[in-house]
């Protein structure tokens, strides 16, 4: 960046960016001026390079929204309905003999251990994955990703692939309208699990064969276009002007992960691997995969459990779903607004406690249900838990290794969590109920740490004139 081009920021007009989604406000979009074209926020990011251009950042933003959003929620919710559908083959048409589990004639052991043993392979690749997302450019690593061939490498690579287009200011509400997803997917997916249910002995499949396939074939499709989809970098996207590419690239902090850094800084991977702080937030996030794939893989079996057939199961997981997808985009919204991660992780986590705290201590149907509510709004918490791992990572190779290794190591939990609920505790899981609930507790004031620790870098960065990040921990 030139002195010259220090001197003269760019000139745009104050605005509230309107969502390209759902009408949602964005984080407010502070004008460019001498004052405020370099000036540092409380969110934990490098300042953007400074220079002057008649690009207007509000209509920037809605283009690229437009053009990543929709099919990074597209393909997310098929990811979702493929990876979690196992809840939904556990219970169609039970009634008549004919689930998955009666199907194939497993235990409660065996089907847990088919749930876990999924997670296994999905912990290894995380890591690799996101190392090679930028080797092969997002478009051709999402297309397999989607196909089925390293899904493992999907959510952290969409994390990734987040910082290469925003600001630390911009990525939870943009995280959180593809994470929603995740919710829609619930909904959505029990609504087509219980309707594809009828189909039980057509052709001669069993409901959940058809569940299988029928969920499965959307997205071999998806991934097949994302390769012309998806474009890969700023400076490479051919729905940007020139002048669009440019101005989309040097906004971005200087550290943040680029199309023209190396793809593997040994040095930033070492550094990394040995910071105790980042063992600790894949220890945060394991706890809180273990709530999350618990409410994933066994809410339909919960809510069966309440006394309803298994069709009715599949319908009732759509309200928390839905009640779980407008929680998450007001929180991660509410977070970038105010620029602070803590305190909404740890309200987050304190709904799922609840939740879990309620499914341990009743058996009346009413609570039950409303406690299924709190457990499905796990987002809330997760959505601003990545959004802060991102801002406090410096550089392209340790960005990318620090979402994939929490979120890698970290889905461990849905190794551990399938055990948390044996069918020799049914039909309340009483005892898994109780453990979610203390992992949980334990999770509080680890976060609360994290919080801590990173407000006093960045007052001790700010001191030096080296500030770190732009949001309040």
């Amino acid at each position: 960046m030139s002195p010259d081009a220090a001197s003269h920021p760019a000139q745009l007009p104050p605005d509230t960016m309107p969502p390209p989604l759902l009408y949602l406000p964005l984080p407010h979009q502070e004008p460019f001026s001498d004052d405020t074209i370099c000036k540092p926020s409380p969110l934990p990011i490098q300042e953007p390079h400074c220079k002057p251009t008649k690009v207007d950042q509000t209509a920037l933003l809605r283009k690229i929204d437009s053009r990543l959003l929709p099919w990074l929620i597209i393909c997310y919710i098929f990811s979702i309905i493929d990876r979690v559908n196992l809840g939904n083959a556990k219970i169609a048409n039970s009634e008549t003999a004919d689930s998955l589990q009666q199907s194939l004639n497993l235990t409660g052991l065996q089907f847990n251990s088919a749930v876990a043993v999924f997670f296994i392979t999905y912990c290894l690749f995380e890591i690799p994955s996101n190392l090679m997302l930028k080797r092969a450019t997002p478009s051709v690593w999402f297309a397999r990703i989607i196909l089925g061939m390293l899904e493992a490498g999907f959510y952290p690579g969409i994390a990734y692939y987040i910082s290469f287009w925003y600001t630390a200011q911009e990525r939870a509400t943009r995280l959180a309208i593809i994470s929603i997803a995740g919710s829609l997917s619930g909904a959505f997916g029990g609504l087509l699990a219980s309707a594809i249910s009828f189909m039980n002995g057509l052709g001669g499949l069993r409901g959940w064969q058809w569940l299988f396939l029928l969920e499965g074939i959307p997205s071999i499709i998806l991934g097949i276009f994302t390769y012309w989809v998806l474009p890969d970098f700023p400076q490479t996207a051919a729905f940007l002007t020139p002048e669009e590419r440019e101005y989309a690239a040097n906004r971005l902090p200087p550290d943040a992960p680029t199309m023209t850094a190396p793809h593997l800084n040994w040095a930033e991977l070492k550094d990394s691997l040995l910071d105790p702080i980042w063992w600790l937030w894949i220890l945060a996030y394991f706890f809180m995969n273990n709530a999350n794939n618990g409410q994933g893989f066994f809410t339909p079996v919960i809510i069966q459990n309440l006394g309803f057939k298994s069709w009715e199961a599949q319908l009732l997981t759509i309200p928390p779903n839905v009640f779980g997808f407008f929680a998450t985009l007001y929180w991660s919204w509410h977070s970038d607004q105010t620029k602070e991660r803590g305190l909404h992780i740890i309200t987050g986590i304190l709904c799922m406690a609840l939740g879990y705290l309620i499914l341990a201590t009743t058996t009346s149907v009413t609570a039950r249900y409303l406690a299924v509510f709190l457990t499905t709004a796990v987002n809330v918490a997760i959505i601003p838990f990545f959004a802060f791992r991102l801002d406090t990572s410096r550089g392209t190779t340790a960005c990318g290794v620090a979402i994939a290794a929490v979120v890698g190591i970290g889905n461990l939990g849905g190794v551990t969590s399938p055990y948390l609920f044996p069918d020799s505790t049914a039909p309340n899981y009483i005892p898994g109920c109780w453990i979610l609930f203390g992992i949980l507790c334990l999770d509080i004031p680890i976060i609360y740490f994290l919080k801590y620790y990173y407000e006093r870098k960045q007052s001790s960065e700010t001191e030096k004139g080296t500030d770190l990040v732009p949001t309040s921990a």
